[in-house]
């Protein structure tokens, strides 16, 4: 019994906390997409390092005009009301991956679209 009970206990617990983190890692996955991406283009480790900034800064700028909390870098963004701060980071790392990388158009896409939906 104790066993069915422990058991339990690690299934809520795997729930409550993967269902969290799932929604707070739209920055984390396209962290992963834009790495991936630099060694698919077999990318030196400087421009493959300048590539992973550029895309930080973009998801900052566009979740920091969302949710200000800090001193925007470069851009001074104002989005729409009804954007949430998921979608814009999303977009902006959607876009300048595209423009990065054009040849890996459709895989960024279908990611997006994906992300979009989860």
């Amino acid at each position: 019994m104790r066993f069915i009970v422990r058991l339990l206990l690690h299934w809520l617990l795997f729930v409550l906390v993967g269902t969290a983190m799932a929604q707070a890692d739209v920055i984390t996955n396209w962290n992963e997409i834009g790495i991936a991406a630099g060694y698919r283009a077999k990318l030196t480790p400087v421009p493959h390092s300048r590539n992973v900034a550029m895309v930080q800064v973009a998801m900052f700028e566009a979740v920091n005009a969302i949710t200000p909390r800090y001193k925007a870098y470069k851009l001074n963004l104002h989005p729409p009301s009804e954007i949430s701060a998921e979608i814009a980071a999303a977009t902006a790392a959607h876009d300048l991956l595209t423009r990065l990388y054009p040849d890996q158009t459709n895989d960024f896409d279908a990611r997006y679209l994906v992300g979009l939906w989860i």
